[in-house]
Formats: C-alpha cells, sequence, structure tokens
C-alpha cells in the first residue's frame, strides 16, 4: 500500500529533462563542474549550528548577555538553505530526485521531536494555561504541523495581542519558513531543468528581490517583513546560491589560494573568510539588539557571516579548531530538538511565575539540553536508522500522527480550552483581563462605518453624544455609556483601533485616515450635541513606545500628516488636533478632549496571581505596587498635556478631562485602588478605571 501511495506521487526529472542532459544544456553548468556523488560530511557546520542554537538560547533566557543572540534564527536559515539545496542540485542533476523522496525525508527530519514537542507543549498547558490561552495554544499547535505558524503570527500582531514572550510556540515561526521555502525551491529548480534555464540565474535574481523587498517593506510592514517568506527567502537562498557555486574548481582553488602574508606567513583565503565571517557574526550577536529594525540591512551581518564560514571549508583554521572541536559538533547534531525545546520551557515558566529569574533562566537551559538529549538519542536516531520498508512505514505513521495532533489540536480551539479545568477562583481574578469589544453589525450599517469600534446601546436612536478614538475610547465608553444610559442619553462609539481620534492623519495601519475621517464626517452632522475625544495621546505626540509590553509590538509609532508627511510627530499630532477642534467648532459641537490615563509601563497580570499554578515564584505576582512613581509619568506627559492645554484655550467650545487624576497622586500613578484593579493591561482601563474617567465627563455634560 505504502509502495502504490509513494509509487503514484512520483515525479522524476530523466536526463532529457535537461539538468543532467547534453552538455549544450542551459542548466548542465552544475552537472559540468559539480560532479556527482554525495556531499561530504562537514563537522564545522554542525558547530556553526551550535553557535546559531546557543545564540537563540542565551538570548531567550538572558538578554543582557547576547543582545542580538536572535540572529541566531538567521544562522540557521543559511545552513538549511545550504544543505537542502544541494542535496536538490546533486539529486536533480543524476535524475534521482522525486518529491515523494524528497518530502519523505523531510517528513522523517522534521517531524519527529515537532510531533512530541508539540503533545508535550498542550499537555504543559493544561496545567499552566487559562482557557482562552489554552484556546489559543492549540491554534498554534494546529499550526506548527501545517507550518503556517509565521504566518498565524503575522495575523495575531494586533493591537491586543499577548506579548511574544507568553507564547510557547512563538519559535516555531521559523521552521514555517523554511518548510515553506521547500515547497517552493525544489519546483521552481525542476521548471528551470525542464524549460532549460540557469538555475543560478534565478536564485540570485530571486534572491535579490526578496532582499530588495525586505528592505522597502521594513517601515512600511515590519511585522510581516520579520515573519513572511517573501522577505526572508534571500536568507535561505544566500545558503542555496553557495551550494550551487562552492563545488566548483574554481572557488576550491580561489579558497586555497592566498592573497595576504603575516608575519611572513601566508594567510589562505579560506582563513579569511573564516575570520571575515567570525567578525561579522560576532558584531551582530554583541552589537545588535532588540531594538533595531530586523531582519532589514542589519540581516546581512548574520547571513554574510554564516555564508563565509561556510564557504571557507572544514580546512580553514577557525573552522577546524573551533567550530569543528568535538563539544561543538556534539551540540550542533543536537541543535534541532534543541531549539524545539527551549521556547516551551521558557515560556510556561514565564507564565507560571511571570518572568524567568537567572535561577529559572539556567534551570530552562539546562532542562531544554535533558530533553534535546533524549529526544535525539530515544527518537531522531533510531527513526535515522531505519531502512527499507521500515523507513516508508515511519513515514506513513509520522504522518497519521501529524493528523492526530491537528485533530488534538483543533479540539482545544474548539472546546475554548476547556474552561472547566481551571479552579473557579482563578477564573474569577483572570476575567477582568479578558474584556473584548466588536463592533455592532447593525451601527456599522446604520453609519456606514467599517471601523473595528462602532457601537451604542441604543443603536436606533440618534446619539446625545459621540465618543471618537482608539482602544482608549473603547474602555471609555464602557462606563460612559451606562451612566448615559442611566440619565436617559445616548452615546455613540467610533473609530479604530490603534488609530488616533486625528483627521488626515497616517499612524502604523495605513487605513487609520479612512476611518478617522469617516468617524469625524458622521459626528459633524449627528445631532449629537457633544463629541469627546479619547486616545493615548503621548504615543502618537512622542512617536516612542512606553513599557515592556510595547517591545512585543511593532516599532513604528507616532502621528503622520498626510497632507505634509515631513512634519515631525508633535508637529502633525498637534495640525491635526487643531483642525478637529476647527471642524467640530464649526460643526457647533461642544468638544470634551480627555487627556490620556497614566501609562503603566507594565502588564497589571504581574499585580494579581491569576495562574493555575507556579514554579519558582510562589506568590504568582511580580509587583505588587503595580504603580510608577509620578516624576515617570510627567516626564513622558509633559509636552503632550502643556501643548495639549494651550491650543484648548484657543477654543471656548473644548473642555479638558485629566484622565490621570483619579489615578495619581504627588508620589505615583496606580493600578490598583483600594485593593480594586483599574488596569486590564499596561494601558487600558478596566470597568471600574473607566468608571472614574466617565464620572469625570459625565460632570460636564451635565453642567454643558
Amino acid at each position: 500500500m505504502m509502495k502504490r501511495l509513494m509509487g503514484a506521487w512520483r515525479f522524476r526529472v530523466s536526463t532529457a529533462d535537461g539538468m543532467a542532459g547534453a552538455k549544450n544544456s542551459k542548466v548542465s553548468a552544475y552537472a559540468d563542474t559539480h560532479g556527482g556523488g554525495h556531499q561530504a560530511y562537514r563537522a564545522d557546520i554542525d558547530g556553526l549550528r551550535t553557535v546559531a542554537v546557543l545564540s537563540v538560547l542565551v538570548f531567550h533566557a538572558f538578554p543582557s548577555l547576547l543582545p542580538g543572540g536572535f540572529v541566531g534564527v538567521d544562522i540557521f536559515f543559511v545552513i538549511s538553505g545550504f544543505l537542502i539545496s544541494g542535496i536538490i542540485f546533486r539529486e536533480v542533476q543524476a535524475g534521482t530526485f522525486t518529491f515523494a523522496d524528497f518530502y519523505s525525508r523531510r517528513v522523517r527530519r522534521i517531524f519527529p521531536a515537532l510531533m512530541l514537542v508539540l503533545v508535550c507543549s498542550a499537555a504543559a498547558g493544561w496545567f499552566v494555561l487559562l482557557a482562552e490561552e489554552y484556546a489559543t495554544l492549540g491554534k498554534h499547535v494546529v499550526a506548527g504541523v501545517v507550518f503556517v505558524s509565521n504566518i498565524l503570527l503575522w495575523r495575531e500582531s494586533g493591537y491586543f495581542d499577548v506579548t511574544s514572550e507568553l507564547k510557547p510556540l512563538l519559535h516555531l515561526w521559523s521552521l514555517g519558513v523554511e518548510e515553506q521555502f521547500y515547497l517552493f525551491w525544489p519546483v521552481i529548480v525542476l521548471c528551470a531543468a525542464r524549460w532549460k534555464m540557469r538555475v543560478i540565474r534565478m536564485a540570485i535574481g530571486l534572491a535579490v528581490l526578496s532582499f530588495v523587498c525586505n528592505i522597502a517593506l521594513m517601515q512600511l510592514k515590519p511585522v510581516a517583513t520579520f515573519f513572511l517568506l517573501p522577505t526572508r527567502f534571500w536568507e535561505l537562498m544566500a545558503g542555496g546560491i553557495l551550494a550551487w557555486y562552492l563545488p566548483s574548481a574554481r572557488v576550491r582553488d580561489f579558497l586555497s589560494n592566498s592573497l595576504m602574508r603575516f608575519n611572513g606567513k601566508s594567510i589562505s583565503n579560506a582563513d579569511i573568510a573564516a575570520l571575515l565571517g567570525l567578525s561579522l557574526l560576532l558584531v551582530a550577536i554583541f552589537g545588535l539588539d532588540a531594538d533595531v529594525e530586523f531582519p532589514g540591512w542589519y540581516a546581512l551581518l548574520p547571513v554574510v557571516g554564516a555564508v563565509c564560514l561556510i564557504l571557507a571549508g572544514p580546512s580553514a583554521l577557525i573552522n577546524r579548531c573551533i567550530l569543528a572541536a568535538p563539544l561543538m559538533v556534539a551540540i550542533g547534531l543536537i541543535s534541532y530538538p534543541l531549539y524545539l525545546w527551549h521556547w516551551p520551557i521558557m515560556a510556561f515558566l514565564r507564565n507560571a511565575d511571570r518572568d524567568l529569574t537567572p535561577t529559572s533562566g539556567i534551570v530552562a537551559i539546562a532542562l531544554s539540553f535533558l530533553m534535546a538529549i533524549l529526544t535525539f538519542v530515544l527518537l531522531e536516531k533510531p527513526l535515522r536508522q531505519l531502512r527499507g520498508t521500515a523507513r516508508r512505514n515511519a513515514t506513513l505513521v509520522l504522518l497519521i500522527v501529524s493528523l492526530l495532533v491537528i485533530g488534538g489540536g483543533t479540539l482545544l480551539v474548539v472546546k475554548k480550552g476547556f474552561p472547566g479545568h481551571i479552579d473557579g477562583a482563578v477564573v474569577q481574578r483572570s476575567a477582568v483581563f479578558d474584556l473584548k469589544s466588536s463592533p455592532q453589525a447593525a451601527c456599522q450599517q446604520r453609519y456606514r462605518f467599517d471601523g473595528d469600534l462602532c457601537r451604542s446601546r441604543h443603536i436606533d436612536t440618534n446619539p446625545d453624544a459621540v465618543i471618537i478614538g482608539d482602544s482608549h475610547a473603547d474602555h471609555t465608553y464602557l462606563a460612559l455609556s451606562e451612566a448615559m444610559d442611566q440619565s436617559g442619553k445616548t452615546l455613540l462609539l467610533l473609530g479604530n483601533n490603534g488609530c488616533p481620534p486625528l483627521p488626515g492623519v497616517r499612524f502604523q495601519k495605513l487605513e487609520c485616515q479612512k476611518y478617522t475621517d469617516a468617524a469625524f464626517e458622521i459626528a459633524a452632522r449627528s445631532p449629537a450635541k457633544t463629541v469627546v475625544l479619547a486616545g493615548r495621546g503621548p504615543i502618537y505626540m512622542l512617536g516612542k513606545a512606553f513599557g515592556e509590553v510595547e517591545k512585543a509590538k511593532d516599532k513604528q509609532y507616532g502621528a503622520i500628516l498626510v497632507s505634509n508627511p515631513r512634519l515631525s510627530h508633535q508637529e502633525a499630532y498637534m495640525a491635526s488636533l487643531e483642525s478637529a477642534f476647527q471642524l467640530l467648532t464649526h460643526a457647533s459641537k461642544h468638544i470634551v478632549f480627555v487627556l490620556d490615563n497614566p501609562e503603566l509601563g507594565f502588564h497589571t497580570r504581574d499585580c494579581i496571581d491569576t495562574r493555575p499554578m507556579h514554579f519558582f515564584n510562589a506568590s504568582g505576582v511580580k509587583s505588587s505596587d503595580c504603580s510608577i512613581p509620578r516624576t515617570i509619568f510627567d516626564q513622558r506627559n509633559e509636552l503632550y498635556r502643556q501643548r495639549v492645554m494651550e491650543l484648548a484655550k484657543r477654543y471656548p467650545n473644548v473642555q479638558l478631562v485629566d484622565a490621570a487624576e483619579p489615578f495619581c497622586d504627588e508620589s505615583a500613578c496606580r493600578g490598583i485602588l483600594n485593593g480594586t484593579l483599574m488596569y486590564r493591561d499596561e494601558t487600558h482601563l478596566t470597568p471600574a478605571g473607566s468608571e472614574l474617567v466617565s464620572e469625570k465627563i459625565m460632570a460636564i455634560l451635565k453642567s454643558s
């Protein structure tokens, strides 16, 4: 049965197809210059894998030690592109390449450790994660099996996305990029062979195109640029291009020759390449940090560095003495399971204990090594030794297991994370963090507004007031709409998460201008007497984020005036705010502008125990104080508040509400008041916090 399945899927490239055909074929250049046979094992490449995986591990556990350790993933991309492309080239040249054999090998190489990690992660999630988090994990399990984790993470990178360090399967994005590459790359090589094209020209062209896209989209779509294959393709292709050229006699002769002398001795070009490669990697690992725009231009450091080290060959001094050292090779052999295990272990520790301490970081690394060794010895190595029918059967079993894992992940999603498995007290404490809003279809239909903030308690009634803004307008709406309802009044919310309440402005999302301009137009022509403007002003004016959670989000901040994009964020914000005041004043509206509430800079989950279990932090609390010094708030908000106040003085119909007053005294701004949580994350208010702000707005509305 297995033979029939595999045979039906075979697609062989005969010698007539070109790659290994007549010497007048344009693609026979590889066959002419590279010879046949298998590529000799290179211990130094396993050593380079060690550099990559240890960089990633240390960066994730102790980021201050190796601030650029994340480039280890880019090193892996180059290694993978080099090794797998070499296999494809040799087999296509020999006329022995089949998709069935190629993908069967990928299944046997990738699936054993991956399926084990996915199953163990799902099991651990039962004890560590809340129901909603557990359901999300199920979605990530499915994405991990079908290698679309990078696409899922890109789609999830919205305004209220969970900070990345808490996602147990975040690291599978890189595996998604690699396997997507191997869906397309063999097809491209085979098509080039069939159409008698030069593979290398196509490879170089695609690599250049991918790199240009990476640079061009870095500013516009930083998250997509980081996660998606089109802007990462060039990194794997760098290894593929190297695999094409490295076996040629010209390259070997160049590497063995010498262009430099030191202390009277010749230094081979191979040694120069290795030294250059190692230097570039060290600059990247120690010189970059998480704040740089990556990949972008900076990705050239690890990519070129890895290319140089592989190019140098096994005889280069650095490769021979350092990378091929027994310990380096040993770690390199378990680098794949080590990479798979380390992140779930660290993420579950962070979820349970709020953070990694030096102790838990060391434990996480040690446990990662233990699990990687066991996985390699007990699972991967025995499977690699299978031959013939046993090997084919193993492939089929792994595919069946993958379907079962997909089914298990889907079940977690369908059952919404099995809410009953969590203690009721924990669920109650965490409920305040799970507040989510969605637009009313009836609201969007009535006002022909497709922003994601469109709500009213009485959609068939004309509003007495309209509130325009971003997610801060949304959390203000929570209590204000209820208070107005009790007074017999109706409030309409219009806006979009992550979009400032400023007409003619672009911010992060290019559609912000469309949504906000439409909201102002609706408000201006509505019978509502009052328009409330609420938004995260400091971030729009200063162009700078604040706090730990923001590190996981896009780093593109600050208002940009579409009509004059050269203006600074500050001037763009003020020019647009004045336009808003003028537009609403012309429409005879009373304007209430909400000076933004304080940003805490940390997630308030850190302030109370909401976890089902703990490991090293028995209290489950990271910060019992749950406050920031008043001086920090003043420093961040002084310019914003001063300029808005000055502008408001020029408009008699504008009144200001200070949303900081309820939470700040002379010494601090607090996320908990009288034992009640005021914030549901680092910046958004709970219903209790919203009530304090809405009371101030209602006082103005009643007096106007």
